[in-house]
């Protein structure tokens, strides 16, 4: 991962295997590890104190899933804009071409990059939720049982260890398209 201010993305040539769908939910998930105090549960009269670490990591994990196949889509970047949406849009077009009489769709939240003019959609027709419902987006639920299962009581200490972590945890997804059919199916039809 580069840490330059240029967009930089985890692919296939650094053996994470990259697979995008052609239709289905895509957003971004910041999986970050807060190095501050954590409260828990503790007997009355103790306190119990968490380790602060003083500083706040962040990763962005833009991604798309179809919920037919369970097929995943995903690139890891250090922050979130238009040109990043853009990297992930060309990585998606040119993992799945376009097929004659196919729609792909990409059912979106209300990001302000995600409604840049700009951007070069390829084949891919934009679907917008209504604001402040995440809930109606099939790739939250992913994203949820991700931090619930890889990242819920862990602390990094460092970036690479959150990077590396969110890339372990997203090659386990890639091994189980069940899972992704199961927590990726749309609550509603388009």
């Amino acid at each position: 991962m580069r840490t330059s201010a240029k967009p930089s993305a985890k692919s296939s040539s650094a053996g994470w295997p990259i697979r995008a769908s052609t239709c289905g939910s895509a957003t971004k998930a910041a999986l970050k590890a807060i190095r501050a105090r954590a409260s828990t549960w503790t007997k009355i009269g103790k306190v119990r104190h968490s380790p602060y670490l003083g500083e706040h990591i962040r990763y962005n994990v833009f991604g798309a899933v179809r919920p037919k196949d369970g097929r995943l889509g995903a690139l890891l970047f250090n922050l979130c804009d238009s040109v990043t949406f853009q990297v992930f849009l060309d990585t998606l077009a040119e993992e799945n071409p376009h097929v004659a009489g196919r729609r792909a769709i990409l059912v979106l939240d209300n990001a302000s990059w995600h409604k840049t003019k700009s951007l070069n959609w390829h084949h891919f027709e934009p679907e917008y939720l209504p604001p402040r419902s995440p809930d109606l987006n099939a790739i939250e639920r992913l994203w949820l049982r991700m931090k619930a299962d890889w990242f819920n009581g862990w602390i990094a200490k460092t970036s690479e260890q959150l990077q590396d972590r969110i890339i372990e945890s997203l090659r386990s997804l890639f091994d189980q398209p069940s899972i992704l059919q199961s927590q990726c199916r749309p609550k509603t039809r388009l």
